[in-house]
């Protein structure tokens, strides 16, 4: 791989929208900006992962809250939270920067029409 690959792509995407927490943004726009990212970002792993019992939305907030965890990721075909590494479940970087680029493009746009 060109860039290389990283233990499930989802994951880490979900990820990173943590970070938008350390926005101070007190503008109504750019409140609306950052949840419309951190929604964005979080998307492919709630898309990934079906409704269960628990719901998803449990299963996304346990990866958000333990991301040291060994057992951090999803993996669809055993219907269980898995070691991404161990189980071999990787994406390719270049797959996460274009997706990144689409989310900022996607912000862009629906913020200036």
């Amino acid at each position: 791989m060109e860039e290389g690959i990283i233990p499930g792509a989802g994951v880490v995407l979900a990820l990173v929208s943590t970070e938008l927490d350390k926005f101070q943004n007190t503008n109504s726009n750019g409140k609306i900006a950052i949840q419309l990212f951190r929604n964005a970002l979080q998307l492919p792993i709630r898309a990934i992962i079906p409704p269960l019992r628990l719901g998803s939305w449990i299963v996304v907030q346990w990866l958000l809250h333990y991301p040291d965890d060994p057992v951090n990721g999803y993996d669809l075909h055993e219907g269980r939270c898995v070691d991404m590494i161990k189980s071999r479940i990787f994406d390719p970087l270049k797959s996460i920067i274009g997706e990144l680029d689409e989310i900022r493009s996607y912000g862009l746009n629906s913020l200036l029409f």
